[in-house]
């Protein structure tokens, strides 16, 4: 060990393990060092990478030098993982102990607990969405929507999990928000994956249509079209609340 001044400060200096003090370490923690042939090759400073096996949980993990040397148990983070999860595992906590982790969670910084309208980081001029605190008109538009598609995924004709998306961005086309031409159901899964790939806001039908066609062989307008006219008939059973609408109308 030794001390270097570095800005006016001294930073203290650890020597480098030799390979008989690794060999030891790994040992004392029942584990062994792989390819100890090259260590000295490969060891180069603290951030030099090494690979181990622990014959503890028969699992082979890499870390640093410096990690592994310093670490509080035995460095394994599966063994610390199986470790964690036994100690936590039906362990009851009082409501006193949930409120008081809780109030420190709020006390972090960049904590948004508290914080609404122009003191939140998402504040769009009052133009944001608030996908917790839906109007009668946003439930009207996705059940009607639902409707529409038959409460199932339009592209894998799953029920479960299944999501509205508007075809032309929410932000981007205040006047289609509530369109029912502009909606469609999707998988949570296949919403998401269609977000990933064209991203989360300023999206559009095109986008959708080449979506459609690229994962899918679809022609979306030629379905979407189906899917309306088969609502748009007031007779049809399976469409009740489009003719209670045009009763109404």
């Amino acid at each position: 060990m030794g001390l270097i001044r570095k800005n006016e400060k001294f930073i203290i200096m650890t020597k480098k393990m030799t390979l008989k003090e690794i060999i030891e370490l790994t040992t004392k923690r029942n584990h062994s060092l792989i390819d100890s042939e090259n260590f000295e090759k490969n060891y180069k400073d603290v951030k030099s990478k090494i690979t181990i096996n622990c014959k503890t949980c028969q699992h082979i993990f890499s870390t640093t030098m410096h990690s592994y040397k310093n670490a509080k148990k035995t460095g394994c983070p599966y063994c610390k993982s199986n470790t964690a999860s036994k100690t936590h595992k039906n362990k009851q906590i009082t409501l006193s102990t949930r409120n008081l982790i809780g109030a420190k969670a709020s006390q972090r910084p960049g904590s948004l607990t508290g914080k609404y309208g122009e003191n939140h980081p998402r504040f769009k001029n009052a133009e944001g969405r608030d996908k917790t605190k839906r109007s009668t008109q946003d439930y009207c538009w996705i059940n009607t929507i639902k409707k529409i598609y038959h409460k199932k995924c339009v592209l894998s004709g799953d029920l479960k999990n299944v999501e509205c998306h508007h075809l032309d961005d929410w932000n981007l086309y205040p006047d289609k928000r509530y369109s029912l031409t502009n909606g469609v159901t999707l998988s949570k899964k296949i919403h998401n994956d269609f977000h990933l790939k064209y991203g989360f806001g300023f999206n559009n039908e095109g986008q959708f249509i080449e979506f459609c066609f690229q994962f899918y062989n679809l022609d979306w307008v030629s379905l979407k079209q189906q899917y309306l006219q088969q609502y748009n008939n007031p007779t049809s059973k399976r469409f009740p609340l489009a003719a209670k609408l045009k009763e109404n109308a």
